[in-house]
């Protein structure tokens, strides 16, 4: 009785020595894992320079930033012609706080922080084109002590044709030095007009 192989038997056989060899150097994961400053490692890593550790601690660490608050009664700003603010058709505009937002970075004397504040201002009854100027103050309150304040005027620039207008401002020059006592307050300051 006579076999016939197919032209493939010495492919195939060959196929089977070298899964069980590579099987065999499986059973050792550091011949399969290079070291970065080896020729392989130097060839996988794209380069011949030497490798460098990264410190992860640097990337994990969080600054820890407070919270901005509003403070009461002072998101709204109305600008009158005398009388009383709530009088029909005294009010020359209107200014709203609306929206804040913060960053945090660290610092050579503490927390750098960043403030944004964003809000709208509209044209009143009794109003005009022309600039309007939003006193807008910033605090920084750590414990028991003001650390920051400082009065900063936006100027808006209304017009017949756009009576309402979006705004924003940030205030870069913020440094905390106990951030986790620390508040952030915000709101006009209607005695710095």
């Amino acid at each position: 009785m006579r076999h016939r192989f197919s032209s493939s038997f010495p492919a195939t056989v060959f196929g089977v020595v070298m899964a069980a060899a590579l099987l065999g150097a499986c059973s050792s994961i550091d011949a399969l894992t290079p070291s970065a400053d080896s020729g392989v490692g130097k060839f996988l890593r794209g380069t011949t320079a030497e490798p460098t550790t990264i410190d992860l601690e640097q990337y994990r660490k969080k600054v820890s930033c407070p919270r901005v608050e509003i403070l009461p009664d002072t998101h709204t700003l109305r600008v009158t012609t005398g009388g009383n603010e709530y009088e029909e058709g005294v009010v020359r505009y209107q200014a709203t706080l609306a929206t804040t937002a913060r960053e945090c970075a660290p610092g050579s004397d503490g927390k750098q922080a960043r403030v944004g504040m964003a809000g709208r201002a509209l044209s009143g009854p009794k109003g005009a084109a022309g600039t309007i100027k939003l006193p807008l103050r910033v605090v920084v309150r750590e414990g028991d002590s003001v650390t920051y304040s400082k009065l900063h005027v936006v100027t808006v620039e209304l017009t017949s044709a756009e009576p309402s207008k979006d705004w924003a401002f940030v205030d870069s020059d913020i440094v905390i030095n106990n951030p986790e006592i620390a508040k952030i307050l915000v709101g006009f300051d209607e005695k710095g007009r």
